[in-house]
C-alpha cells in the first residue's frame, strides 16, 4: 500500500495548506466518500483535519479501518 499511503498523505497536506491559507482552525469530514478519499477507508468515522494535525475517529470497525486506511496507527482513534 506504499503508493496509496503517499497519495492520501499528499491529499491531506493539500487540504492543510488550504486551511492555512484561509486561516481556518480546521475541518470535520463525516461523509464516507470524503473520508475514503483522504484516508483509504470508508468505515463509519469522522476525520478531523487541522493545519498541522489530523485524526480519524472511527465509530465502527476500528480494527478493519486501522489496517485498511493509509494513516499511521496513532492517528486512528476508536470512538467509544
Amino acid at each position: 500500500m506504499g503508493n496509496s499511503t503517499t497519495r492520501h498523505e499528499e491529499r491531506i497536506r493539500q487540504l492543510q495548506e488550504v486551511l492555512r491559507e484561509r486561516r481556518l482552525a480546521g475541518t470535520l469530514l463525516f461523509y464516507s466518500r470524503d473520508i475514503l478519499y483522504f484516508t483509504g477507508t470508508a468505515q463509519p468515522a469522522y476525520f478531523v483535519v487541522m493545519p498541522n494535525d489530523y485524526r480519524l475517529f472511527v465509530r465502527r470497525g476500528y480494527e478493519f479501518a486501522r489496517t485498511e486506511c493509509g494513516l499511521e496507527a496513532e492517528r486512528v482513534i476508536p470512538e467509544s
